[in-house]
């Protein structure tokens, strides 16, 4: 991974090959990140951001997953899919959506560079 030298020099930036669309990932709670992305990729502020997690576990404490949600998330998981799904209290605001306080979450079937806990 490489820092950026632009004003969000705080951010670490890499592209992650998912999908056709180059991914610009930071780390959740950097206000300037979101909104250098938001910029980079012309987004309005209802745009959900996704977090790529490396397994199943790693949802838990991101979204809230009902029993037709988790069965749906197993069947199809890993692969191409991006879920959206009601954050829970310890993601950070400014990464869900505003009004449906909603995000995005995908476990991708190529190795992520995400850390297990």
């Amino acid at each position: 991974m490489r820092k950026s030298s632009t004003p969000c020099a705080t951010a670490v930036w890499s592209p992650i090959p998912l999908t056709p669309a180059t991914p610009w990932p930071c780390a959740p709670g950097n206000k300037e990140g979101l909104d250098r992305i938001r910029t980079i990729r012309q987004l309005d502020g209802k745009h959900n951001f996704t977090f790529v997690c490396a397994d199943f576990a790693q949802v838990g404490p991101l979204a809230i997953v009902g029993n037709n949600a988790f069965r749906l998330i197993k069947r199809l998981t890993p692969g191409p899919w991006t879920f959206i799904l009601k954050g829970t209290k310890d993601v950070p605001r400014m990464t869900l959506n505003p009004k449906k306080h909603t995000l995005g979450v995908r476990i991708p079937t190529t190795p992520s560079p995400v850390p297990r806990r």
